[in-house]
């Protein structure tokens, strides 16, 4: 199930990211989706990151 979560601080991030379950995806890439589709296909959570998170992440999730 899908699930939106608006801010994760960094303990936790680095927390999830010990699962090794967890891919953290630079959306500076967004012209690399389909490779970068294929690299997070076998984890359960992907984090999106960016200075321009605000502007970019929905702009790369209709991609």
């Amino acid at each position: 199930m899908a699930r939106s979560v608006p801010y994760v601080s960094a303990a936790k991030l680095v927390s999830m990211a010990r699962g090794n379950r967890v891919a953290i995806i630079d959306v500076s890439f967004a012209a690399r989706m389909p490779e970068l589709v294929l690299a997070t296909s076998g984890k359960d959570t992907l984090v999106f990151h960016c200075a321009l998170s605000q502007v970019k992440i929905p702009a790369s999730s209709r991609l």
